[in-house]
């Protein structure tokens, strides 16, 4: 049953002014930090620019520029073109270029192993650009190269001293709670200029999780604050990565909470669809208004919203995300290989991800999964209509990336 978005509007009207407060309760633990637009009583000035519920023509005329130049770009494409593009896969270690020639993927994501030479030393900048470009040359339309680096515990370039000679990238929530939110800004921007700089064009960061509780597996990853502090978190670091020219993912719709962790089995989330609109939202609806060009589902099972399916397979959960909060970017499954993804042998997790609403299948099985799809397809399951759906947002955003033209 489709759920009223007026709960959901609301709160979102809600989330422009908490985050003003949240900047000051934010900021306030670091006065020497705040930024410039907000006064040292908290409260923001008036500002000269009004938010309007249309896009400024000038937008309208852009995404109409976007429009055009996929559909001219899908309609020289062949259907298994456009299901390799739906598939954003780890990049392997020996067979990646051969890969990219065989399936056309929509793009690689790279790990910590691709970025070590055989005698374990850590690879160069330059030897990363070679690997880059032997993966370009057989791609007919260049694909999208994405890391996690959200900081932290989860960092993939800045490992590599010989690409990050700075150190690690430290995590979101030991960077604003020490040394203030200005200084996660700066120190987020200039981490995705150098991975702009070393050919990746996304960042799967950042986390847009409200998570609480210390003790629980996504905290460390989490800015470890509430809702509407959150929510100003993920602003500014959608803000930074952005304007560094890479595109940002928020994680991992609808909210992971306070929850186990789905690498290892099913986790279900019993909370009312209430705290979701007054809280787990908040933080997403920051990150879209921001510019965040993609949003990654999670594998917990919300059974507010689907007491069957995770919700990176779930139409319902996808319908909220599209309906009531409005976006309309690329959406995409979290890596399908996780064991809280399981849905049985009789079922195709790759086909129920694309039924769902994926746009974007990150999985390591991509062999199994496109063969899964074009079956999907020749039983009149799925159809090229639904798959023509996802090409077009794949590459109007690769076309905002500049990864294409």
């Amino acid at each position: 049953m489709k759920r009223s978005g007026k709960r959901l509007l609301a709160a979102v009207l809600l989330l422009l002014v908490v985050l003003c407060a949240a900047c000051s309760r934010i900021n306030n633990e670091k006065p020497q930090e705040l930024p410039p637009e907000i006064d040292n009583n908290g409260e923001a000035p008036p500002s000269e620019d009004k938010p309007s519920e249309d896009k400024p023509p000038e937008t309208q005329d852009e995404e109409k520029k976007l429009d055009a130049r996929a559909r001219e770009i899908m309609a020289g494409m062949t259907i298994d073109e456009k299901i390799g593009q739906m598939f954003f896969v780890p990049l392997p270690l020996h067979s990646a270029a051969a890969d990219m020639k065989e399936y056309q993927f929509g793009g690689y994501v790279v790990y910590r192993e691709n970025l070590r030479a055989n005698n374990g030393d850590w690879i160069t900048s330059e030897q990363l650009q070679r690997l880059l470009d032997n993966i370009r040359a057989e791609a007919r339309l260049a694909p999208l190269f994405g890391a996690d680096e959200e900081g932290g515990t989860v960092t993939r370039l800045s490992l590599n001293p010989n690409i990050f000679p700075d150190g690690k990238l430290e995590a979101p929530q030991k960077i604003w709670k020490e040394q203030g939110v200005g200084a996660l800004a700066e120190i987020t921007a200039a981490a995705n200029a150098v991975l702009k700089q070393n050919g990746i064009s996304v960042n799967l960061a950042p986390v847009a999780d409200v998570v609480t509780d210390r003790n629980v597996f996504m905290y460390a990853r989490s800015m470890g604050a509430d809702a509407e502090t959150t929510a100003e978190l993920v602003r500014r670091i959608v803000s930074a990565i952005e304007e560094s020219g890479v595109g940002a993912v928020l994680k991992h719709f609808p909210g992971y909470g306070n929850n186990e962790d789905t690498h290892k089995g099913m986790v279900i989330d019993e909370r009312p669809y209430e705290q979701f609109v007054s809280e787990d939202f908040l933080p997403f609806a920051a990150g879209i208004e921001a510019g965040a060009g993609a949003v990654m589902m999670s594998h917990n099972i919300v059974t507010c919203m689907d007491a069957e399916l995770p919700a990176s397979l779930s139409p319902e959960v996808h319908r909220v995300l599209r309906e009531e909060l409005g976006f309309d970017g690329v959406i995409m499954t979290d890596d399908l290989v996780m064991a809280a993804a399981d849905v049985g042998k009789e079922r195709s997790k790759a086909v129920l991800a694309v039924l769902a609403g994926n746009d974007l299948l990150l999985s390591g099985s991509y062999k199994a999964e496109i063969a899964q799809i074009k079956a999907a397809l020749e039983r009149g399951e799925l159809t090229e209509e639904r798959i023509d759906e996802s090409v077009m947002r794949i590459l109007k955003w690769k076309l905002k990336l500049g990864v294409i033209e």
